[in-house]
């Protein structure tokens, strides 16, 4: 039974990751206080909005596979269930944390072009 909750929640999980990256991905999403990588800097200059939202989607997608992916491969007996809950909060977590960093470089980057 704890076996099957754990998959549920983390499968449930990558999925979000997943549906919540695909429209910052294509760009669907125009700065907002809610939604996305929300800084002074993105939400003032609607290009840098753009660009630090997609790169930091692709790096949420691939938390959001690698998470499903684990579960699976929980679910198939392939990591046990002890391993499985420590591999995947440090992967979901390693993952946001370079998302954010990621993010951040962008926003450096783009200001040593004279922008943001």
């Amino acid at each position: 039974m704890r076996a099957m909750v754990l998959d549920l929640i983390f499968g449930a999980g990558g999925i979000i990751l997943i549906v919540l990256a695909g429209p910052l991905l294509f760009r669907r999403v125009p700065p907002n206080g809610l939604y996305g990588f929300r800084t002074p800097s993105t939400l003032r200059d609607e290009r840098l909005w753009y660009d630090v939202n997609a790169k930091s989607a692709v790096d949420l997608l691939i938390v959001g596979l690698g998470l499903l992916g684990l579960t699976i491969s929980h679910a198939l007996e392939v990591v046990s269930d002890d391993l499985f809950p420590v591999v995947a909060i440090a992967w979901v977590t390693v993952g946001v944390l370079w998302s954010a960093f990621h993010g951040f470089l962008i926003i450096g980057r783009s200001r040593n072009r004279g922008s943001g």
